[in-house]
């Protein structure tokens, strides 16, 4: 994400880099047509019946080509019909669907691999894709193998080489260890794998919509559209990669909130930590950025310093009520609470939608990234809402006052670090330590804590 994704950001500058981030998260918007609950379905069922991987792989390949015709079919329609968008956008628009459906057969075999218990081969696979793109785009910049400039359309068709090779990989695994019979699709298993995955699918989709509909919003409310979105998208770079960090650990919270709840077990403790052990470098990283946010832009890009600069530090913000939904949506999932989840959801997307709708008009594009602010914060106060009422929990006053503690003493060191105007590498690592050994002081983390946690995972 900070080399090559950065580079062809950066060599493609904001207005060719937007029409590509635009057409990428507009297709996410119909995403969710890609799986529908496929992939979990066949890595239970392979799971428990590994002599069924044949005719279920055979089966559901079929159904997964099919749902990716009638993904591309979308896109494409509503591209061209509802938002009008250009012939040379329609072009990487179906480049980039296309590249969505070959990613979700990746997933798809994946999750057969997974299913049948080769997790070291699936771990191969999960990174064999980015580093094809590393290779392959690495020559492309780099290499000096052509004197034409570097292509958008480069980049889509490094993609399509690493996910058919990628798959071609995958494939081949599987057919070594399973011998493939071709049967007829079982299209009967569609109603109940849909009416199964229907609630969580549909809080994919809602807050599918609510992550990406900023970036469509922004191409289509400023005057130079394109252009508004790359810049966005410069500021949305380093976020985006501290967000990964959280998704990882909500995938670890998951299990063991799982496994509390059905041994019904208390789980406010290990959600306290978790929330600690997630916002207390959030809140590092969101003062780091306010101060030294100009420098991390500068780094990577050579173009549009200050807007871009502006984005990342309230995206940065952002990551602060983001990194909380990780642990407090997660606990919901892990206790059934989908419905809540889906009311939550779309509560957010209202917000966010209207939100953009005042914001971006008047102050581009950090109106959408302030309009992400303040949809998080409300998402993170209901998901806290239906967990007092679900887990019969009070306000925990001590950790609050920690949080006050912690991050109105990072906030002053930090501006007392930024005054001193002296190497501001030298300053960034001093604040990044003294947020480390501030969160021990004021009880923000406990290195107990960290221990039990790692343990218990």
């Amino acid at each position: 994400m900070l080399g090559i994704g950065v580079a062809v950001q950066d060599v493609m500058g904001p207005e060719q880099y937007g029409i590509y981030f635009t057409m990428l998260n507009f297709s996410f918007l119909f995403h969710i047509i890609l799986d529908f609950g496929i992939n979990n379905f066949q890595n239970r069922n392979i799971s428990q019946n590994p002599d069924a991987a044949s005719q279920l792989l055979s089966s559901l390949s079929i159904i997964k080509l099919g749902f990716g015709v009638v993904f591309l079919l979308l896109v494409m329609t509503v591209g061209k019909y509802v938002m009008n968008y250009p012939p040379p956008f329609l072009h990487l628009l179906v480049m980039v669907g296309a590249n969505q459906v070959l990613l979700s057969i990746v997933l798809f075999l994946r999750a057969n691999l997974a299913g049948l218990q080769f997790f070291k081969v699936d771990s191969v696979i999960s990174v064999l894709d980015r580093l094809l793109m590393i290779f392959i785009c690495g020559i492309l910049l780099w290499g000096g193998v052509t004197e034409v400039p570097f292509q958008i359309e480069w980049f889509v068709y490094a993609q399509t080489a690493a996910y058919l090779t990628t798959i071609l990989v995958a494939l081949g695994i599987l057919l070594l260890e399973v011998k493939l019979k071709f049967v007829k699709p079982n299209f009967g298993i569609l109603p109940s794998l849909i009416r199964k995955s229907l609630p969580f699918a549909l809080l994919t989709l809602i807050m599918t919509i609510y992550y990406r509909i900023d970036v469509i919003m922004i191409e289509e409310l400023t005057e130079n559209g394109v252009f508004e979105a790359g810049v966005y998208a410069q500021g949305y770079r380093l976020p985006e990669m501290a967000s990964m960090f959280s998704l990882l650990f909500a995938t670890l919270l998951l299990p063991m909130f799982s496994k509390m709840i059905a041994q019904k077990e208390d789980v406010i403790d290990l959600m306290s930590l978790s929330f600690r052990l997630l916002v207390t470098p959030a809140i590092i990283a969101a003062v780091v950025i306010y101060f030294y946010g100009m420098d991390f832009v500068r780094m990577f890009f050579s173009v549009e310093f200050e807007k871009s600069s502006d984005v990342q530090t309230v995206l940065m913000f952002t990551f602060i009520p983001l990194a909380s939904t990780y642990v407090f949506g997660t606990l919901l999932t892990a206790n059934g609470d989908l419905k809540s989840l889906n009311v939550i959801s779309l509560m957010g997307l209202v917000v966010n939608v209207a939100l953009n709708f005042q914001l971006i008009p008047t102050l581009g594009v950090k109106g959408a990234a302030l309009a992400t602010l303040a949809t998080q914060i409300v998402v993170v106060a209901m998901q806290l809402f239906y967990i007092s009422i679900q887990f019969k929990t009070r306000p925990n006053w001590r950790l609050l006052i920690s949080l006050f503690a912690f991050s109105f003493g990072l906030f002053w060191v930090g501006k007392w670090l930024f005054e001193l105007d002296i190497n501001h590498i030298i300053t960034f690592i001093a604040l990044s330590v003294f947020g480390s050994v501030w969160a021990l002081i004021t009880r923000m983390i406990s290195l107990k804590g960290i221990y039990h946690i790692l343990k218990f995972g």
